[in-house]
């Protein structure tokens, strides 16, 4: 986690894809923003692995409790397409996976996008 005080950044909570973390980039600099990978969609591709529910599950245990390597590492060995495909997804939003966990007991802020795309057509109906 960056070294700032929460009311020094701007928080972008995005959904993977790389248009949206473009339009950041347009707002505020690097050192402005802290990034998160929404959850909704970090359970998503998680859960498009062709792997055993018990491994899927322990792996979304260890996301949400931000210990992403021990995550990855449960599917480092794994040779299907779509266990890659995780792992170089995760490796690309490395920078941007938090602790969940944390985040929510520490009410610092909301990361799923289904609130966030709620409020923009609500603001879209005005």
């Amino acid at each position: 986690m960056k070294a700032q005080s929460y009311d020094e950044v701007v928080v972008c909570l995005g959904d993977g894809h790389p248009g949206i973390w473009n339009l950041f980039a347009d707002i505020a600099t690097l050192d402005q923003r802290f990034e998160i990978l929404d959850w909704y969609h970090l359970k998503e591709n998680l859960f498009k692995v062709e792997a055993p529910r018990s491994q899927l599950e322990l792996a979304e245990t260890y996301l949400w409790q931000g210990q992403t390597e021990t995550a990855r590492s449960l599917f480092a060995e794994d040779s299907a397409q779509s266990a890659l495909n995780f792992c170089a997804y995760l490796d690309m939003h490395r920078q941007r996976l938090v602790d969940y966990q944390e985040f929510q007991a520490q009410h610092l802020c909301s990361f799923g996008s289904g609130a966030v795309k709620s409020a923009v057509k609500q603001i879209d109906r005005r």
